[in-house]
């Protein structure tokens, strides 16, 4: 039993045997021309590989280009491949190539069928960009990735530090989008994108991208320095946010009506002077907070004037004084040349009139005989000087008389003296 199972195995074993002779000893079979890429950049080296299956050793490989050898490889080895390297240096390095197969045991060649290597464009280094440089956690972002130049299509694969995020194929020279939530303050950094084409060992990388850390600016306080005024005053209007990111733009409103717009790169109020022109001006201001996250812009709660209403009570108080005052002033004014002035000049010419004609009525009554005994005591003079300093001075009317008949004179004719009245002791 066992001889007749050897006896099929020993003849299989001699047919394998006969096929590999015939096969190494015989002629080349038709070879076949392969590359990793068909394309090939300006400067770029291109390996050709051509191999055939059957053929005694040596074989001897020839590389083509428009019918003309280019290179020659003889390969000396079993299952050997014959690589040819190829220097794309322009335009006339590109297009069909072929190789042929050939030993000693026929003089015929083997041809391989065509290759067509193609010249491409580098894909240059892609650009990663955002619509906004910054950005809080929780929000969505856009990137942006392209690359100026490359044989087209264009890959392009977006990258978080090392972790794969997405790839797009781009047939156009528009930038590749990737749109990506922010979900921790890790992703807002390290972001890169890798741009390649046919020229798969030519890929570039572009710069790293990092987003700022945004803080969402605060709800904005509107206040003024003044909460009353009147109309056609002019007053201060202020609005912060106390916390956001900077700079922060201040928008101040007045109902729906825009009236300025500031920007502040610090913490200190926007400032904004206006001038009340009507009653409807004092009510409902309102000013509006935002800085680059624009989606999270915060108004202030409306600031309203009162109306400033002076009591007339007050105002009399001070009007009143003033009034009297120039009442009075006027009454002094024109009592003294009326009354108080003439009274002052009759009393000064009344009072020389009468010490006057008392003492000519005086040396006129007396007797001729008489006037060389007559004392006539102190002079007028002396007496007024003594009168004034005992304070007690009298006037009288003296009429002269003769018997029972009464001289009567008009007032014109009346002439006054001063006369000195002695007591005797």
């Amino acid at each position: 039993m066992f001889p007749a199972l050897i006896i099929p195995l020993l003849l299989v074993k001699f047919q394998t045997t006969q096929e590999q002779a015939s096969n190494d000893a015989g002629a080349v079979s038709q070879p076949e021309l392969w590359s990793k890429s068909t394309f090939a950049a300006a400067g770029q080296n291109v390996t050709l590989s051509c191999f055939t299956a059957n053929g005694g050793l040596p074989i001897t490989y020839e590389l083509f280009k428009m019918d003309t050898i280019q290179k020659t490889v003889v390969v000396r080895e079993r299952n050997g491949t014959a690589k040819f390297t190829v220097l794309v240096k322009n335009i006339t390095d590109v297009g069909e190539y072929k190789c042929t197969a050939q030993n000693n045991f026929t003089t015929a060649k083997q041809y391989s069928k065509g290759l067509n290597l193609s010249l491409a464009e580098q894909v240059s280094k892609p650009k990663l960009y955002s619509n906004t440089s910054s950005a809080a956690v929780g929000h969505n972002v856009t990137l942006f990735c392209v690359a100026d130049s490359g044989s087209l299509p264009i890959n392009y694969s977006f990258f978080r530090g090392e972790t794969f995020l997405s790839l797009l194929t781009r047939n156009d020279r528009l930038p590749a989008t990737l749109t990506i939530n922010l979900n921790s303050t890790s992703d807002l950094w390290m972001h890169k994108c890798k741009a390649e084409n046919m020229l798969s060992d030519l890929q570039q990388y572009s710069a790293s991208f990092n987003f700022t850390l945004e803080e969402p600016v605060s709800k904005p306080k509107l206040y003024s320095n003044t909460s009353s005024t009147a109309v056609g005053h002019n007053v201060t209007l202020f609005c912060v946010a106390d916390s956001g990111s900077l700079p922060i733009n201040y928008s101040f409103f007045r109902g729906e009506t825009f009236l300025s717009l500031q920007t502040r790169n610090d913490r200190l109020p926007a400032t904004l002077t206006i001038n009340l022109n009507s009653p409807s001006c004092l009510w409902i201001h309102k000013c509006k907070a935002e800085n680059m996250l624009s989606g999270l812009q915060q108004y202030s709660a409306s600031f309203n004037f009162t109306l400033e209403v002076k009591d007339p009570s007050s105002m009399w108080l001070v009007i009143c004084p003033v009034i009297v005052t120039v009442i009075l002033l006027l009454i002094f004014i024109l009592a003294f040349p009326l009354f108080i002035l003439p009274r002052c000049k009759a009393r000064k010419n009344n009072t020389s009139t009468v010490g006057n004609t008392a003492s000519a009525k005086k040396s006129s009554a007396l007797p001729a005989s008489d006037e060389s005994n007559y004392d006539a005591g102190p002079t007028v003079e002396e007496q007024r000087e003594s009168t004034a300093q005992q304070g007690e001075v009298e006037y009288t009317t003296v009429f002269i008389t003769n018997g029972n008949k009464v001289m009567e004179r008009n007032d014109s004719e009346v002439q006054y003296s001063e006369i000195l009245v002695r007591k005797s002791n």
